[in-house]
């Protein structure tokens, strides 16, 4: 049996995991860090990734790269509020996507988020190989539940780039959900809903599961792929830059050295934070001969991020209302995602949905262990479970006036067949340009185009009387 391994390729951190036959875990190489942070740093002839990218934030600041899954699929336009904040460059390249630009005067070197992430990948492809002392062709991979058909195609190049074949995507609440429904501590008698809550660094997704047995059906998911810890990082950030303002109203910190010094002492903070009430930092901008250190405290930061927590919580409040459904329905709520360790979010959390979040499994392993577990079914070992999924979003056609006609509602268990009769409106039309789109507003400006096509040999008629399946 050819081993297909599950990939969790994260904003912040990527790792891999596989069915042992002690069951399933992460891969890594016994003493050695299963996980890579997702960080890649150009030296002039080529790219370190992982811990030795994130070790040179600060003395290559402009050429090294994080958190390019936020970039996976999106357009200038979409990533507004996203690129001023990065330290690096980015630009509009072919069909509105973008590309990061790498050296500070010509000639630079560009490159799509999709080779970018392939360079990730490939580090997880080796540290699995090594690990296993064998060759890896095949993966698994999660992306967000809330990704859009671009956002996945773009992660399915950078595994063609990276040298993997696709076995499966899967979402990553779903792969979640597997890990969870075959934990060896389930009561696999006991049937109910399960709600995932995957705040990751980047993205954050709610699903809403249905377990009967080793049946997992998804019953409807919701999410915000430019919501995660990330954001939290940047809150602190601007309060650290407002702090220093206060002493030195004429500094500046738009260059890439300051950005990346900001945003390191930031995930510092939070990450000290979630151990402690308070915590001391400090700062120091050598280039622009200035320094600066304070106190950090913990309901400062709780404060910060409790309107993005509320975001979530309204994401929560969407999706099961999808899935028909009360809080007082839900029999277990995992956590996935590094950002559901901060105290604060598992407290809403809890407050929420009225139990104790499940956290026996590691937040930070459970997508990848679900992920690795649907590969060894693919693979053709055990088959004793079934997974349905849904579509996240709505599926259609324009029509007069630039409206999105939905055809595939939202959360529609997949695969899914579906047909809607439409006609002409103009005498004697022939021809038909069929647009296609995907999102979940009423205007087809505010959904993502998918593609097209013109469908020819309608008979000529009066407008309104050919019908079209």
């Amino acid at each position: 049996m050819k081993r297909i391994i599950g990939i969790d390729l994260g904003t912040t951190n990527s790792l891999s995991a596989t069915v042992f036959d002690e069951g399933p875990e992460v891969i890594g190489t016994d003493g050695d860090c299963s996980v890579t942070p997702s960080a890649l740093s150009w030296t002039g002839s080529g790219w370190l990734v992982g811990q030795e990218a994130m070790e040179r934030r600060i003395t290559n600041p402009e050429n090294t790269i994080y958190s390019i899954k936020r970039l996976m699929g999106r357009s200038l336009d979409e990533l507004s509020e996203t690129i001023q904040d990065l330290p690096y460059q980015i630009f509009e390249a072919q069909r509105q996507l973008v590309k990061v630009r790498i050296g500070e005067s010509k000639p630079y070197k560009e490159f799509t988020p999709q080779e970018l992430s392939a360079e990730i990948l490939k580090k997880v492809k080796q540290r699995a190989e090594e690990a296993l002392g064998e060759s890896v062709e095949k993966a698994v991979i999660t992306v967000p539940a809330y990704f859009d058909d671009a956002q996945r195609q773009a992660t399915r190049d950078a595994c063609r780039i990276a040298g993997l074949e696709v076995a499966r995507i899967i979402n990553e609440p779903t792969a979640a959900a597997i890990a969870y429904g075959l934990d060896e501590k389930r009561d696999l008698q006991k049937d109910g809903h399960v709600a995932v809550y995957d705040l990751g660094g980047g993205t954050f997704d709610i699903s809403i599961l249905k377990l009967s047995g080793k049946i997992f059906k998804v019953v409807a998911t919701h999410g915000n792929t430019q919501l995660g810890g990330d954001d939290f990082d940047q809150a602190v950030v601007e309060t650290l830059k407002d702090r220093i303002h206060q002493e030195h109203p004429e500094a500046e910190f738009d260059d890439p050295e300051s950005k990346q010094i900001l945003k390191k002492t930031a995930e510092l903070i939070k990450k000290k934070l979630s151990l402690s009430p308070e915590t001391d930092y400090s700062l120091d901008f050598s280039k622009k001969s200035m320094s600066f250190s304070g106190v950090f405290k913990l309901e400062e930061f709780e404060s910060l991020i409790a309107p993005m927590i509320e975001q979530t919580l309204e994401s929560c409040r969407h999706v099961l209302r999808e899935a028909k459904l009360s809080v007082k329905k839900i029999d277990e709520v995992v956590l996935v995602g590094g950002s559901t360790v901060i105290p604060s979010v598992r407290k809403q959390i809890e407050s929420f949905f009225g139990r104790p979040p499940h956290v026996a499994i590691d937040p930070y392993k459970v997508v990848a262990i679900g992920a690795g577990i649907q590969g060894h079914l693919l693979a053709g070992g055990r088959r004793d479970f079934l997974l349905l999924d849904v579509i996240p979003l709505a599926l259609g056609i324009e029509t007069l006036g630039g409206t999105f006609s939905k055809i595939i509602t939202g959360n529609t268990t997949i695969p899914i067949e579906e047909s809607e009769t439409f006609t002409t409106n103009v005498d004697n039309q022939t021809s038909i340009d069929v647009n296609i789109f995907q999102g979940e507003r009423e205007l087809i400006k505010d959904c993502r185009a998918l593609g097209q096509f013109k469908l020819r040999g309608i008979p000529p008629m009066k407008a309104g009387l050919p019908l079209v399946q």
